[in-house]
């Protein structure tokens, strides 16, 4: 599994290579690479968002039956 430290590893290594169409060729994969990494990244801070939500959620709906069963008991 790649991560920014791999990637800049990766990165430097290709920035040795000679030129030439193969170093462009790897160049360009190590674009995809980055732009990977980078939605690995946004999709977990949107995962870290959206639990949190859902426990708001279920938090919030156990507090109304709560609530609602003791205005029926009382």
């Amino acid at each position: 599994m790649a991560n920014f430290a791999k990637y800049m590893q990766l990165k430097n290594a290709v920035d040795a290579l000679p030129d030439g169409e193969d170093k462009e060729h790897i160049k360009w994969k190590c674009g995809q690479l980055l732009h990977m990494i980078q939605g690995k990244e946004v999709a977990k801070g949107a995962w870290r968002k959206y639990i949190a939500e859902m426990r708001s959620w279920e938090n919030n709906i156990v507090e109304s039956i709560e609530r609602e069963i003791k205005k029926i008991e009382n």
